[in-house]
Formats: C-alpha cells, sequence, structure tokens
C-alpha cells in the first residue's frame, strides 16, 4: 500500500526504494518500519497519512468477503461430489 502511494509521488523506482531501503533499516535496528518510512526525507509522509496506510483493515478489507466465497465454493463442490457418488 505504501508503494502504491509512493508511486504518483516518486515514481516506480523511487518508490519502491523507499520502501526496501525502510524495511532493511527497520530489519536492522530497532527502528519500526513505519519511523523508517517517516524518516525518510522523500517519502514526504504525515503521521496519520502513514498511519492510514499501514492500518491492515485497509487492504485486508476484502479479505472476509474472499475467504467466504471460497469456503462456499468448496462445500458447494463437496455437496455436488457426494450426490455424484
Amino acid at each position: 500500500r505504501v508503494s502504491f502511494l509512493l508511486l504518483d509521488r516518486l515514481g516506480r523506482a523511487e518508490a519502491q526504494d523507499v520502501v526496501r531501503q525502510a524495511a532493511v533499516r527497520a530489519a536492522g535496528s530497532d527502528t519500526s518500519f513505519r519511523d523508517a518510512l517517516l524518516d525518510d526525507g522523500r517519502a514526504g509522509f504525515e503521521p496519520e497519512e502513514l498511519d492510514a496506510a499501514l492500518d491492515p483493515v485497509r487492504y485486508l478489507g476484502s479479505a472476509a468477503p474472499l475467504v467466504d466465497r471460497a469456503l462456499a465454493h468448496y462445500e458447494s463442490s463437496r455437496e455436488s461430489a457426494e450426490v455424484d457418488a
């Protein structure tokens, strides 16, 4: 999500570089990914904007309906197989 937000500001290559470097900095220190992004002047994120971008509900919001649909399809296939048997 962060890469997509940065895409319009920085272009694809630089947006990916910002995200990659923030991830490397966060993995190699006590700094969080969020803080590493905020510290990178190229990103230009306001804290509230970045918090919204990193909120899993915003990018996993459609996961529950997708899982429900997959389970319904599985159940339907299973019932069809039992009838055919």
